[in-house]
């Protein structure tokens, strides 16, 4: 199954619009200063080490919306972080964490240009919680970085703003986009 099938278009947010208009191969031109470094968030208590590489979250039959999630990761000049590699877990349709096995849990490299490409579900609210995904970055250029993407959705509670990410109609489900920008040891 390719990845690319559920995107009509490669849908940008404003950051990544931004940054995509000044691209150059390796880096960014930037007029003055870093970018804003990505906020922190706890892992909670579901994280579980172990999680294995895969080329996807989503499974055949799984129940749950197909989400597209896409982005970048950058330092905070622009460059890409080539090594870095995302450690994802999320609750299933139901809103529960899979905590005897590793569905819904995995890890997955970025390619040459800091970008990835996961093919997961819409995560659902829950428990008080507003629909997130965990996501802890690993790099030898720079510290483990733990956060969540939180998915916009009608009845936000507790939303960060800069943790944000909106969700856009794409083939066959939901496509998104978010990068994170991290500053090196």
């Amino acid at each position: 199954m390719q990845l690319g099938m559920f995107m009509d278009k490669h849908i940008l947010t404003r950051r990544a619009a931004l940054l995509s208009t000044i691209w150059v191969p390796g880096s960014l031109l930037l007029a003055d200063g870093d970018l804003p470094e990505s906020e922190p968030f706890s892992e909670g208590p579901a994280y579980k080490v172990g999680a294995p590489f895969r080329k996807m979250l989503r499974e055949p039959g799984m129940e749950g919306t197909p989400l597209l999630l896409s982005g970048l990761v950058l330092n905070t000049q622009g460059k890409a972080i080539t090594d870095a590699v995302l450690d994802l877990w999320q609750v299933n349709h139901q809103g529960v964490y899979d905590s005897e096995g590793y569905r819904l849990r995995g890890k997955f490299r970025v390619d040459a240009n800091g970008r990835f490409e996961v093919a997961t579900i819409v995560p659902p609210p829950y428990s008080g919680r507003d629909a997130h995904i965990h996501v802890k970055i690993n790099s030898s250029r720079l510290a483990v970085f733990t956060t969540e993407i939180q998915i916009r959705t009608e009845r936000n509670i507790h939303n960060n703003p800069a943790l944000v990410m909106k969700l856009h109609d794409g083939t066959g489900g939901k496509v998104g986009h978010f990068d994170f920008f991290l500053r090196e040891a």
